[in-house]
């Protein structure tokens, strides 16, 4: 999600992909910690590839409760995103997992065809959830036959 007030109008105007900046300092408007590095940190997990990003672009790895940025491989608890300074970024949304996983997802669906009307959802195919709903999956089978 791109945090607009933190974007150069110029990079509107001149047709360049906006990006979004940290700020240091009081005076620049921004947020100060103790340091003024940039630093990373991981939870659950660890990709190389994050790693060498981070610090090809000046982040410093940290274990402290001070980053600027939070790697988790999976949804993060909620008194994460709770205690979030503006400085900060986690690479997950919470309760993300309701459109990332599959079940979730076509449970979502399947209350919004119940609310909406199939009409409405008609772009979603008959789905089921396995070994749960085995039995609807059949019957759907057998009327199809």
């Amino acid at each position: 999600m791109i945090d607009f007030k933190l974007i150069d109008k110029n990079q509107l105007l001149m047709n360049n992909p906006p990006t979004n900046s940290y700020n240091h300092g009081r005076a620049a408007g921004g947020y100060h910690i103790d340091n003024c590095e940039m630093l990373y940190k991981i939870l659950k997990g660890d990709t190389k590839l994050v790693r060498s990003l981070c610090e090809a672009n000046g982040f410093n790895f940290t274990e402290s409760h001070e980053w600027n940025i939070l790697w988790a491989s999976s949804s993060c608890k909620a008194y994460l995103y709770e205690g979030l300074n503006e400085y900060q970024r986690i690479n997950h949304f919470p309760q993300s997992y309701e459109i990332t996983r599959k079940d979730r997802m076509c449970a979502n669906f399947v209350k919004m065809q119940e609310k909406f009307g199939r009409d409405q959802m008609d772009f979603v195919p008959d789905t089921y959830i396995l070994p749960n709903e085995y039995g609807d999956l059949l019957s759907h089978y057998q009327r199809l036959k």
